[in-house]
């Protein structure tokens, strides 16, 4: 049985050391859950996969932690988001070997965090439906307004394209609800996984 690298072990520690201490207090402790971890850690192993790092760790950067937190467990309001960060970060901090790790000062709005998402080739809606646990996640955006703004923002913006978006509206209202709804939403869907494109579901 191999022994992990000491860089990794102290990684893995400080990771989970700093989720489980957020997930003890309000507002974290209601708004972040097991998924949140699970594919803050796909993030990270993804890119390890992708640019063949080491097998120590030491590839691992403040950057790419930070932009799998970004990706991962934000949703807050940004001083709350601030404190995710700062609480990982200390627990990195806490282990000689990963002194790297200092507390990053500079952070991204919400809105370049989504077009950066949006505009990865790992979000392609073919390698979210391969069913790979390296798989990535969907996003999620709650709009407040009642006439789909976020949408309009995300097209003007150019972080979604007209020629390679497909909108899907879905509905709850009962006469929405039917098979023959529910069979041309499958339908389409399964039009854009043949055919690679930004899928977007409006409920």
């Amino acid at each position: 049985k191999s022994k992990l690298p000491e860089f990794s072990r102290n990684f893995v520690r400080g990771f989970c050391e700093a989720y489980s201490e957020l997930v003890q207090k309000q507002p974290f402790k209601d708004f972040f859950h097991y998924r949140d971890f699970i594919y803050t850690l796909r993030h990270l192993h993804r890119y390890v996969l992708d640019h063949q790092c080491k097998e120590d760790g030491t590839d691992i950067t403040r950057e790419l932690v930070l932009e799998a937190l970004e990706e991962n467990m934000s949703g807050l309001p940004l001083e709350q988001f601030k404190t995710v960060v700062e609480t990982f970060f200390d627990k990195f901090l806490d282990h000689h070997t990963l002194q790297q790790f200092s507390i990053p000062e500079q952070f991204q709005s919400s809105v370049q965090i989504l077009g950066r998402i949006l505009q990865s080739p790992n979000k392609s809606i073919g390698k979210i439906y391969t069913g790979h646990p390296l798989s990535p996640r969907f996003v999620m955006i709650i709009d407040p307004t009642t006439d789909s703004s976020a949408i309009k923002i995300l097209f003007q913006s150019g972080f979604l394209n007209q020629k390679t978006c497909r909108i899907f509206h879905l509905s709850n209202y009962p006469n929405d609800c039917n098979s023959f709804r529910d069979a041309e939403i499958l339908s389409n869907v399964r039009y854009a996984i043949e055919n690679p494109c930004t899928a977007v579901f409006v409920n």
